[in-house]
């Protein structure tokens, strides 16, 4: 997924016209039913359902200006992240991460989400 985000990062980045998008993002785990931010050290998150059904997440949203500091805050949420040892995987993810990206052009702002769910590792 990193080659995708970063060819993503250097497209909008590298972008001709003088239209460059602020870019900022945010990155969550669901574990047992509860979320944690994982740009901000796990701390538990609020869920809120609007009238539309549609449920939000109040988490930190952080502003990045490159690649690398996006892949940095990465590296910093995924210490967060909820693992542990399986006879298949040293490491196995035991939560899904939730990652959004916003772009905003003015005043048009696109959200682009990532999901990593947690496997099944039964036989």
């Amino acid at each position: 997924m990193t080659s995708l985000q970063e060819c993503l990062f250097n497209s909008i980045l590298n972008n001709t016209d003088n239209n460059k998008p602020v870019i900022k993002f945010g990155f969550f785990e669901i574990h047992f039913k509860k979320c944690y931010d994982l740009l901000n050290q796990r701390e538990e998150c609020k869920l809120q359902t609007g009238s539309n059904g549609l449920v939000s997440v109040s988490n930190n949203i952080h502003e990045v200006k490159d690649f690398n500091e996006y892949l940095e805050l990465i590296q910093e949420g995924l210490k967060y992240r909820k693992t542990l040892s399986t006879e298949r995987n040293d490491i196995s993810s035991r939560s899904h991460a939730i990652m959004n990206v916003y772009l905003t052009f003015g005043n048009d702002t696109r959200c682009i989400t990532m999901i990593d769910l947690a496997g099944n590792e039964r036989n």
